[in-house]
């Protein structure tokens, strides 16, 4: 293998096609046209907004063998934010997943974010720079939840009316995840108005939300009890949160999901997973 020619193609109408196919060997949960509709829904995000490639296929004497899939955006008061979502490599090639990752998080420029990682790719992604924000998932029963109460705050759906305290960026974010079958809401309490956004998924047939953005984590713990009953009236009754273990969890549970890790410039005290494969894919 020493003198192979391995080069990378960036994902676009040519071989999306290919990259879903590797992604559906790597993933095979996802069967049928998942990848298919999934891949062309985040390349028209990324061509529409003007960000370039969602990824790139790896290949080895002219042969495809390794997929990555990126998912990035600007923001107005930071780097630009590229969150690394879906990768394989098939097993015989799979030593040259390290080189993989490091071509596609080598500028200093930019922000990277893995949300998903498993543990294979967790301990690649320390090798490569990256740290970790937060370790495992959290799981609230929202009927117990709901009974928590933090005086002057309140949880409401986006309108008119609650957006006209956020910023445009803020406005903007909500209403392109309202349009991805997200929830989105306004926290309002006695610092202001900061934007949610949460995502319906579920685990072995049990539907529950995730909370993929908050401006303050903590705030946001604080302010479950709103958050539980606003949620309830949507007909969801579990809550899924980025915690780290030892984190006092009321009326819920650890549960086994994968560590949040960046590399790069970041708020740690924030849930950012807005514009990822978590809206995009519903994982």
């Amino acid at each position: 293998m020493g003198g192979a020619s391995i080069n990378f193609s960036p994902i676009g109408q040519g071989n999306l096609s290919v990259a879903a196919e590797l992604l559906r060997e790597g993933f095979p949960k996802h069967q049928g046209e998942f990848w298919e509709r999934s891949l062309k829904s985040v390349f028209a995000y990324s061509d529409a907004w003007g960000l370039g490639s969602p990824g790139h296929v790896m290949h080895v004497d002219g042969e495809p063998v390794g997929v990555l899939l990126t998912i990035g955006r600007r923001t107005a008061d930071g780097p630009k934010i590229v969150n690394l979502s879906s990768w394989y490599v098939r097993p015989k090639f799979r030593w040259l997943a390290p080189r993989m990752l490091m071509r596609a998080t080598s500028d200093p420029s930019t922000t990277y974010t893995d949300l998903t990682a498993s543990e294979e790719a967790a301990k690649l992604n320390k090798l490569l720079g990256f740290r970790t924000i937060t370790e495992t998932v959290a799981y609230l029963i929202l009927p117990m939840t709901a009974f928590a109460t933090r005086p002057g705050t309140r949880v409401v759906p986006v309108s008119a009316r609650s957006m006209a305290r956020l910023d445009p960026a803020d406005r903007t974010m909500l209403e392109f995840h309202a349009q991805l079958d997200c929830i989105c809401a306004v926290l309002e309490d006695e610092a202001g108005s900061s934007p949610l956004i949460f995502t319906r998924t579920s685990r072995r047939g049990v539907p529950f939300a995730r909370l993929i953005y908050a401006r303050d984590r903590g705030v946001a713990q604080a302010a479950r009890g709103a958050i539980a009953r606003f949620l309830m009236l949507r007909g969801l009754f579990l809550l899924c949160l980025f915690v780290n273990r030892g984190e006092p969890i009321p009326s819920g549970w650890f549960g086994g999901g994968s560590p949040v890790q960046v590399k790069g410039e970041w708020n740690d005290g924030r849930i950012d997973a807005a514009y990822s494969e978590l809206a995009f894919l519903g994982l």
